[in-house]
């Protein structure tokens, strides 16, 4: 009896293992079933879907020059320019006092110190930062009119950065404008309108019962009509 059950377990096992270290559940044309590790005859395994290429990464475009440099430049820039007009109109102070003093026979050399000092500790501080806009040393009359010329054309050109700048905001701002409108634009209906409005005029006809089409009307109205 013994040697009857260890052979009927052995047969089971026999059965069971091969099924459970099998892989493949396998039927043929006469239902038979089987189980192995290769795939079903006439199984056609899928190929790996192609990976596509990576896209190739894209330069950095240059940075522009920030708003912050623009702003400091034209700051530095109109400071030249109201710099030089109050150095001129001392020169011009002073130049009077001085031909005053010479057509009474005064003594002009003191004067003409004071100048000539006054010349030489303003350019010191001017000339480093607008020497680079035209601006030079000015040692007689010649050199006073390019300053002039120099402060004219220099205004000129801050003038038009200012309304470059400004044109510039005008457009990013109409462009924020017109991009929160659409933004704010009404959303696409999320119900069919054209059933919806069938169903309730059905169901306020008494054709069809419909216990929530108070509520179905409200919605309809918000989102086809309004």
């Amino acid at each position: 009896m013994r040697n009857l059950v260890c052979g009927a377990a052995a047969v089971v096992l026999f059965i069971v293992l091969p099924a459970a270290h099998a892989q493949n559940k396998c039927v043929d044309a006469k239902g038979k079933v089987t189980y192995q590790q290769d795939p079903c005859p006439g199984t056609v395994r899928a190929p790996a879907p192609a990976q596509a290429p990576a896209a190739p990464a894209r330069p950095a475009a240059p940075p522009g020059p920030s708003e912050r440099s623009q702003a400091a430049e034209l700051t530095e820039q109109g400071k030249c320019v109201s710099d030089w007009e109050l150095i001129a109109g001392n020169l011009q102070r002073s130049r009077e006092e001085i031909a005053s003093l010479r057509a009474s026979g005064g003594d002009t050399a003191r004067e003409e110190k004071v100048n000539q000092q006054y010349v030489e500790a303003s350019m010191a501080r001017f000339l480093p930062a607008c020497g680079k806009y035209g601006f030079q040393e000015p040692r007689d009359g010649q050199a006073i009119q390019a300053n002039a010329a120099a402060a004219k054309d220099l205004q000129r050109r801050i003038n038009e950065t200012r309304v470059a700048l400004d044109t510039a905001a005008a457009r990013e701002a109409a462009k924020q404008s017109a991009s929160g409108r659409v933004e704010k634009a009404k959303p696409p209906p999320t119900i069919d309108c054209r059933k919806t409005a069938r169903q309730i005029s059905q169901a306020r006809a008494g054709v069809v019962p419909h216990e929530h089409i108070d509520e179905i009307d409200r919605e309809y109205r918000k989102q086809c009509t309004d």
